[in-house]
């Protein structure tokens, strides 16, 4: 029961974490992407603050936040949010620019231009960036449950090694991996089915 409450409590904070990100993250990294200004003004603070070690800001996010959920979802968030935005603006630049050219030639807005063109166009590799993405976010999760936490997956196994109890040690760290790995199944068929004409979803 423990194991399953612990797995249970990561999982939500994984959630809100990677749905903040998320939220932050891939409307910056679109507009970096689709427009070279925003990227020359946004880009070099988002590069050095992508080299920032978000474990460094643990202390803060307690101080700031307090010992509970919220100081580890911030650090999922911070550990992320910068690479997201890069990830993402390079994925909006690989798109084909001879769709953007016949949109402004059939007098598209730019507003019409970024949610008609750009976003569909960018929706099958956008959906595989997050799914890496969500990834990370799990490797975050180790780091954020070190900071003053009395739940979730890491302090189970904490306690566990403790007390030398390896096996429970080892069932934990398995079922991060089934999930993970299953998440990442369950996403790479949904890919499948949300964008049937995209070769590279097939291959998977």
């Amino acid at each position: 029961p423990w194991l399953h409450e612990s797995l249970w409590h990561s999982i939500q904070i994984i959630f809100w974490g990677f749905f903040i990100s998320s939220l932050i993250g891939v409307p910056l990294g679109i507009l970096c992407g689709a427009y070279g200004p925003f990227a020359r003004l946004s880009e070099p603070f988002i590069e050095f603050f992508r080299y920032l070690p978000a474990p460094a800001f643990g202390a803060l996010a307690v101080a700031v936040l307090g010992i509970y959920d919220s100081p580890k979802i911030a650090i999922i968030v911070i550990g992320t949010l910068f690479q997201q935005v890069l990830i993402v603006a390079n994925t909006t630049r690989k798109l084909d620019p001879t769709i953007i050219e016949a949109a402004l030639t059939l007098g598209t807005s730019r507003l019409r231009l970024l949610t008609k063109v750009v976003v569909p166009g960018i929706m099958p590799d956008l959906f595989r960036d997050q799914r890496i993405l969500l990834g990370w976010a799990w490797t975050y999760l180790i780091v954020a449950e070190l900071i003053g936490t009395s739940s979730g997956i890491t302090w189970f196994i904490t306690q566990q090694a403790r007390y030398q109890h390896f096996d429970n040690v080892y069932a934990a760290i398995m079922m991060i991996g089934i999930i993970g790995f299953g998440t990442d199944i369950v996403l790479g068929k949904l890919g499948y089915r949300l964008f049937p004409w995209d070769r590279s979803q097939k291959k998977e």
